[in-house]
C-alpha cells in the first residue's frame, strides 16, 4: 500500500525563520512518515496535483515516476521492476533540477 497526503485538520506549521508549510504524510505498508511541505514556491494544490501526476504515470506502465513533498529539494522517487514498484526518499541536487522543473513547466496551462 502507498498512500501520500496532507493530514486533515493539522494546522499550518510555521518556523521561526518566518516559512511555512502543511503537514503531510506517507505510507509505504506499515511504514509512515510526516513531513512538512513548504508553501511559497508550491502551493497545496500544485503538490496534490504533481501526486496524482506521478500516480498516473506509473498506472499508465511509465518505468519511473517521483512525488514531490519538499519542491524543489525532497521527493520520493518510485521505479518499477517488473510487477514491483519501488519507492526511495531522495534528496534533490541542483543537476537533477533541470528536467523537474522543465517537465513541471511543461504540464502548467
Amino acid at each position: 500500500m502507498f498512500d501520500i497526503e496532507f493530514i486533515p485538520d493539522e494546522p499550518h506549521f510555521s518556523s521561526e525563520d518566518g516559512w511555512s508549510g502543511l503537514w503531510g504524510r506517507i505510507r509505504l505498508a506499515d511504514f509512515i512518515e510526516r513531513f512538512v511541505a513548504p508553501l511559497g514556491k508550491w502551493n497545496q494544490s500544485d503538490y496534490e496535483r504533481q501526486w496524482i501526476e506521478g500516480a498516473q504515470r506509473l498506472i499508465d506502465g511509465a518505468p519511473t515516476s517521483a512525488f514531490v513533498i519538499e519542491a524543489d529539494r525532497v521527493w520520493w522517487t518510485a521505479w518499477r521492476d517488473s510487477s514491483n514498484i519501488y519507492i526511495q526518499q531522495q534528496l534533490l541536487v541542483v543537476m537533477q533540477l533541470a528536467p523537474v522543473r522543465t517537465a513541471w513547466a511543461a504540464n502548467l496551462p
